[in-house]
């Protein structure tokens, strides 16, 4: 099958999925949005760089069980990125995409809201991590989210994290069934031992959501194809967002009924 064609039925499938109650097009779009996310968020905020972080960055959710416990569970907000000033002041940007209106929450908005700052983020992440129930999987994966936040300047610590990085990826590299028990308790402590000694810069955070049309009232709002790209006028624009064929069916399917 020829490229173009694959992308026309690829979409149209979409599109027709998207028709259905439980079709979540969400989860199925989110890799071409991700592929071309700095993009979009460069044209809204041209006066300055953005660079994409992690995806589906958890914040955490405090909830008290019958017993009085606190339990350490999270919603997760599709997009992290950095968007830095020409100043070089920076801000962290907690970005939500949503296919259509429905499926905007404002209880799920209130707790992005609540989290005005990147130490309040990594508080949270520091209670996922401490007294969440974690499979030393997740244990990994989350170990691979604090490392990437390390790189990327957001998290600071005396200690180097690059002799946990080289054991994370001798662990990575078995079967998660077959590495001992020692191994992995060896590993949980060095982690949570680490993860004690970082802090995070000083960042303000901003909502930040994507979607074909307006959602909620008053806050920041990235339109399908406007002012990103008109599907009507797609070779006319000044600013062409990566692969124009695919961005052209993604900005048309996104805006069908």
């Amino acid at each position: 099958m020829k490229q173009k064609k694959f992308i026309k039925s690829l979409f149209k499938l979409l599109a027709d999925n998207k028709k259905f109650p439980s079709y979540q097009a969400e989860r199925r779009i989110d890799i071409f949005i991700n592929f071309f996310l700095e993009e979009i968020v460069q044209i809204e905020y041209s006066d300055s760089k953005i660079r994409f972080v992690a995806p589906e960055f958890p914040l955490k959710k405090s909830e008290i069980g019958k017993n009085g416990k606190e339990y350490s569970r999270s919603t997760k907000v599709d997009y992290l990125c950095i968007r830095t000033l020409p100043d070089n002041l920076s801000t962290i940007l907690l970005i939500e995409l949503k296919t259509d209106a429905p499926s905007y929450d404002p209880i799920q908005h209130q707790i992005y809201r609540d989290y005005n700052s990147w130490k309040k983020c990594i508080d949270g992440l520091k209670g996922i991590i401490k007294n969440g129930k974690l499979t030393f999987a997740n244990r990994l994966k989350y170990f691979y989210l604090v490392y990437t936040l390390v790189e990327n300047k957001l998290l600071a610590s005396q200690d180097s994290i690059d002799t946990l990085k080289a054991t994370y990826d001798t662990l990575c590299s078995k079967s998660i069934n077959k590495i001992p028990k020692k191994e992995k308790a060896s590993f949980t402590s060095k982690f949570n031992s680490y993860f004690k000694t970082v802090e995070p810069v000083d960042m303000k955070t901003q909502v930040l959501y994507i979607g074909p049309k307006q959602i909620g009232e008053n806050e920041e709002f990235i339109k399908f194809g406007d002012p990103l790209i008109e599907v009507e006028e797609f070779d006319n624009v000044k600013i062409k967002v990566g692969n124009q064929e695919i961005w052209k069916r993604l900005v048309k399917m996104l805006n069908e009924k």
